[in-house]
């Protein structure tokens, strides 16, 4: 979920909180509005509210940015959201996106370039392939390597 500032965006300023929960959106939409509404200092709407909006009527705005099936990507998608925004546009305190960083894989594929094998004449006459370490024959399929990075 997002909360978007009605009032910044009026003056063509975005202020977004980025927040994701397990439990029902209604639930958590009503707390943060709670906590705006009883002036607790550690709520994001409430800090806004009085270092940008001093004796101004201030309107958020909800909005829901997906339904999840687990822990994982809900959390993920919020850190994405988090992540691809300016600092300067987040509500958000840094404490609440010090999560631990997304790892990505990614797999590269290597062509290897086969050498021609060696032949060889067995003992009765006839051409005979030899195993060669390092070919296309010795890597019965192509070589993957997983590189972790972090953002």
């Amino acid at each position: 979920y997002r909360w978007i500032c009605i009032n910044c965006k009026e003056k063509n300023v975005q202020k977004i909180y980025e927040g994701e929960t397990s439990r029902s959106l209604r639930l958590r939409a009503k707390e943060h509005m709670q906590d705006l509404k009883n002036e607790r200092t550690n709520s994001a709407l409430y800090k806004h509210t009085i270092l940008e909006h001093e004796n101004e009527a201030v309107k958020f705005k909800f909005e829901v940015t997906g339904k999840f099936h687990d822990a994982l990507t809900r959390e993920a998608n919020e850190s994405v959201r988090i992540n691809s925004r300016e600092t300067s546009q987040l509500l958000n305190s840094k404490s609440e996106f010090n999560h631990p960083p997304t790892a990505r894989v990614v797999v590269e594929k290597k062509k290897i370039i086969p050498t021609q094998p060696k032949t060889n004449l067995n003992h009765k006459g006839s051409n005979q392939t030899l195993f060669q370490p390092g070919t296309e024959q010795d890597n019965m399929t192509s070589r993957m390597k997983a590189q972790f990075r972090t953002h």
